[in-house]
């Protein structure tokens, strides 16, 4: 399966959370308002969309029609939850909560059970229960990117301890804080373990013999929204493999390489790395942290800059930064 092929079908989503950061966005016949007007306004457009544009079931989810309906649905329901429309809201006083939980029904009812066993670095059944939860698309397609980002929607809805109503055994009844764990188990479970310049990173699908930077980001950032949101356990030795793979990947310029050391680092994929390496507990002194920092500086000129999918990476990274969010990249404020 073909990388871009994959994303170009995240890009809509993609639109619609790129607003959230990034401040200068035009809007047509409003060129007199101030910046956070423009922001406001494109977002409550953005909602609007997604709200109308959702096909509704009779059974009480609701998902967006598109070739990954999974990662789509999770990316449209995340937007929402951001903006403070989560699923303990009230559906009388705001309608997008009713549309926040119709997504969260179609993505519990994508979940599939997995068994999990031992693997090379540590043991990933952190509750003992010998599976974890992965969504699939048509019951068998494993996608690494869907399962990190719908995780990411599920830890942001804010009803943690809400049971799920439907999905398989193993989701329907349990609540959403146990069914992440099982989903952070799975993650868990997928990291690839072999070659070496692979260990610790994912790609398409669980246990490959090959990782790539793009693909290994979404893992991650569904992780560490359970880890950060809702206490959900990471086995630390996940952290540490990962740490593995991101030496591996970062050239001596800072730039974060796809797939093979050395081949050429993007925004995109140091972006990815910025993030990764802050949840492996890099500060924003650290020296791998700065490197990645200035090869962005280098390269803001490039296409890269305005690119979507690599502009959220980049203000991902900035805003998880620690002890200070990432502001400047050399002379450029990534907000502005």
């Amino acid at each position: 399966m073909s990388t871009w092929k994959t994303l170009s079908h995240l890009y809509t989503i993609l639109l619609i959370l790129s607003i959230f950061f990034l401040s200068s966005v035009p809007v047509r016949g409003a060129t007199s308002l101030t910046t956070d007007d423009q922001i406001n306004t494109a977002i409550d457009a953005g909602l609007a969309y997604l709200h109308n544009t959702m096909t509704r079931n009779d059974s009480g989810s609701g998902y967006w029609d598109t070739l990954y309906p999974e990662a789509a649905t999770a990316f449209a329901v995340l937007a929402f939850e951001v903006q403070g429309h989560t699923a303990d809201g009230d559906p009388e006083k705001d309608p997008y909560v009713d549309t926040v939980r119709r997504g969260l029904n179609f993505l519990l009812l994508t979940l599939r059970q997995q068994k999990i066993n031992i693997q090379k670095a540590g043991d990933p059944d952190t509750n003992g229960n010998g599976f974890g939860l992965y969504p699939a698309q048509d019951d068998d397609e494993v996608n690494m990117y869907t399962a990190g980002i719908v995780l990411m929607a599920l830890a942001a809805c804010g009803t943690p301890d809400e049971k799920a109503a439907v999905g398989v055994e193993g989701v329907k009844g349990r609540s959403y804080r146990k069914i992440a764990q099982d989903m952070v188990d799975y993650l868990a479970w997928a990291q690839n373990d072999s070659p070496e310049n692979a260990r610790g990173g994912w790609r398409y699908s669980p246990n490959e013999d090959s990782s790539d930077m793009s693909v290994t980001q979404w893992p991650a950032i569904g992780m560490e929204a359970a880890e950060t949101n809702w206490g959900v356990r990471v086995p630390d030795w996940v952290k540490s493999e990962l740490a593995h793979f991101l030496s591996v990947m970062q050239d001596e310029d800072g730039g974060f390489s796809y797939i093979e050391p050395s081949s050429g680092g993007n925004i995109a994929r140091t972006g990815a790395g910025i993030i990764g390496l802050l949840w492996t507990g890099k500060k924003t002194d650290d020296e791998l942290i700065v490197k990645a920092e200035r090869f962005i500086a280098e390269q803001w000129d490039s296409d890269h800059i305005g690119n979507l999918y690599a502009m959220y990476g980049v203000a991902k990274g900035s805003r998880l930064a620690q002890p200070e969010p990432i502001i400047h990249y050399g002379d450029y404020d990534w907000y502005q």
